[in-house]
């Protein structure tokens, strides 16, 4: 089943309430509660490009697939690149293990991309 995944992207951008997010950038409180909620199974093409605006981010970063475990998908489907692999980016961490020479020069090499 493909779903809504907003935590990773969430979490990569250091947003710790996402309601209180969601509800700032124009989402309706019943939105922002199921989009933080998990619970959401539908979203317009407008909400989805909403979340990718506000996120910056893609489509496929806000969504995760979890197969159906009654069925075998073969392993060139598309739908595979959509499943929770488990790498969510965790930047402060990251950051706290660096020293500060090693994080200049990768802010550095950001700056010049």
């Amino acid at each position: 089943m493909l779903t809504l995944d907003l935590a990773p992207v969430l979490q990569a951008r250091n947003i710790d309430k996402p309601y209180a997010f969601l509800k700032k950038n124009g989402f309706s409180h019943q939105s922002a509660v199921n989009a933080t909620n998990g619970r959401i199974s539908t979203l317009s093409f407008k909400q989805i490009e909403a979340l990718c605006i506000v996120l910056l981010c893609e489509p496929n970063d806000l969504f995760r697939w979890q197969p159906d475990k009654d069925k075998h998908y073969p392993e060139n489907m598309p739908l595979h690149k959509f499943k929770n692999d488990g790498d969510k980016i965790n930047l402060q961490a990251t950051l706290a293990t660096m020293s500060y020479q090693e994080i200049k020069e990768r802010m550095q090499r950001i700056t010049e991309l």
